[in-house]
């Protein structure tokens, strides 16, 4: 009986670790993170935290924190995301609880807004960023 239930935990462990990886290999390629804490031993915190996984890892790259952070960090590619492509990025995802700690009304601010409201906002940002000479 004891070695049923052994294989048993084998197969459950293999069965988490299997769609735990098979969930991360969506997205862009960063350090391999190890379930339940992510990245956490692999993260330098500071000012340039993240420079050695931009050299390693080109400038797309995904930190799970535990969970997952797509860092964009080479200028063309952030021109490219936001501003050629920026209604792809309308709707954010929203945590429990972040809004309540960095908003003081909902769905407001710059960091955390999203949908119609961020759509406004980055369009007379743009137009603001265009008028001191952004893009020229």
């Amino acid at each position: 009986m004891s070695v049923i239930i052994v294989f048993f935990l084998i197969g459950a462990i293999a069965f988490a670790y299997w769609k735990y990886y098979t969930y991360v290999a969506k997205y862009p390629t960063g350090p391999r993170p190890l379930p339940i804490i992510g990245n956490a031993l692999q993260v330098k915190y500071g000012s340039r935290g993240h420079t050695h996984f931009a050299e390693q890892f080109g400038g797309l790259f995904t930190i799970f924190q535990p969970a997952p952070t797509v860092q964009i960090t080479d200028y063309a590619l952030i021109k490219e995301a936001f501003i050629d492509n920026g209604e792809d990025y309308v709707d954010r995802s929203n945590l429990p609880g972040v809004e309540y700690i960095f908003n003081y009304c909902k769905n407001g601010g710059v960091v955390k807004s999203s949908g119609p409201n961020w759509r406004e906002q980055r369009r007379v940002s743009l137009t603001i960023l265009r008028d001191f000479g952004m893009g020229k």
